[in-house]
C-alpha cells in the first residue's frame, strides 16, 4: 500500500513475553504505523531475542520494543499491567491503540483509524470491535474487509471475541449494530466491559500495576474510565481478530488468586478524586 501521505499520530502499544515472539510478527504484517512493544525476556534469553527483533525490524523504523528482564522461574505471574504502563509511556504519538499482542487487526487499520482520531473530543474512547476465528493460523480472508469477515461469520468460523465465556466483556460493542454500520455510534459502558481501544495518550488512566498474571487486569481499567465520564464509541470499518490458541497452563488458578484483588482495586477507584490517578 502506498502510505507516503499518511500522518502518523497512532502508535498501537502492546505487550508480550518471550514466547510470544510470533505474535509481534504477525503484528507488523499488518499494522504498518509505529507500535510501542512492552517485552518480558528472561535474560538468558536476550541476545536470541534481540537477535530475532533485529531480522523481524529490519525494515521498519517505527517500532520500540522496551526490554523488562525476569527470571522468575516460575512463569505463572505475568505484570500485565505494568508492561502495559511501560509500552504506553514508551510511545510517542498523540493517540495510541490499546491492543493486546493476540490480536491481528483489519488490514491499514492504522490509516483507517487515522480518519476518526483527527476529531476525538476529549474524554473519548474509539472502541475497536474485537472478534475470535476458530482457525488456528492468521487468516487473509477474514483480515481484508468487514465485507469478508461477514462470509467467515456465517459459516461459524468467526463470533464475537470471548463470545461463550464471557459475553459481557465484549456485548456491549453491539457487534448486530456494527454490521450495518457506516459511521461510528456510541454505546454505553456495562459491567465487565473491557473493549480493545484508542485514545488520546495524555487522558489515559494509568493501568493498576497490583495486577499480576492474565485475568481481570482490564476490567478495572474501563471501570475507571466509565466512572470519570468518560464516552465509548464503536468505529464502523476498523476490527481485531484473534485466533485460536490453547489457554495457558495456571489460568484457573489466576481468576481464584485475583478475583478478590480485582473486587479492592474496584473499591479504591471508587474513593480516589479524577486529579489523582489522570496521568498529564
Amino acid at each position: 500500500r502506498d502510505s507516503s501521505n499518511v500522518t502518523h499520530h497512532l502508535t498501537l502499544v502492546t505487550h508480550c513475553d518471550a514466547g510470544r515472539l510470533y505474535k509481534v510478527q504477525s503484528l507488523l504484517q499488518y499494522w504498518k504505523g509505529p507500535m510501542s512493544i512492552a517485552m518480558l525476556v528472561p535474560s538468558n534469553e536476550s541476545v536470541f531475542v534481540l537477535n530475532e527483533l533485529d531480522i523481524m525490524l529490519k525494515e521498519r523504523s517505527n517500532v520500540a520494543v522496551h526490554f523488562v528482564i525476569n527470571d522468575d522461574p516460575t512463569g505463572l505471574f505475568y505484570p500485565t499491567n505494568m508492561m502495559r504502563n511501560i509500552a504506553v509511556n514508551g510511545s510517542s504519538t498523540k493517540y495510541v491503540f490499546l491492543c493486546d499482542v493476540d490480536f491481528v487487526p483489519v488490514t491499514d487499520a492504522d490509516v483507517l483509524l487515522s480518519k476518526y482520531t483527527d476529531t476525538l473530543p476529549s474524554k473519548q474512547v474509539l472502541v475497536v470491535p474485537a472478534l475470535e476465528s476458530k482457525s488456528t493460523q492468521v487468516d487473509d480472508n477474514a483480515l481484508h474487509s468487514k465485507t469478508s469477515l461477514m462470509k467467515q461469520v456465517n459459516v461459524k468460523i468467526v463470533q464475537q471475541f470471548h463470545q461463550d465465556v464471557c459475553f459481557q466483556c465484549h456485548g456491549a460493542t453491539n457487534l448486530t449494530k456494527w454490521w450495518k454500520a457506516d459511521t461510528t455510534y456510541e454505546v454505553q459502558y456495562t459491567n465487565m466491559f473491557e473493549p480493545y481501544v484508542v485514545m488520546n495518550k495524555s487522558e489515559i488512566i494509568s493501568f493498576k500495576e497490583y495486577f499480576v498474571g492474565r485475568i481481570y487486569n482490564k476490567i478495572s481499567f474501563f471501570y475507571a474510565l466509565n466512572h470519570y465520564g468518560y464516552k465509548f464509541s464503536v468505529v464502523p470499518d476498523v476490527y481485531v481478530i484473534h485466533f485460536a490458541q490453547w489457554i495457558t497452563a495456571g489460568a484457573n488458578r489466576q481468576h481464584k488468586i485475583l478475583l478478590p484483588k480485582l473486587l479492592l482495586i474496584l473499591l479504591d477507584i471508587s474513593k480516589q478524586s479524577q486529579n489523582k490517578i489522570i496521568c498529564g
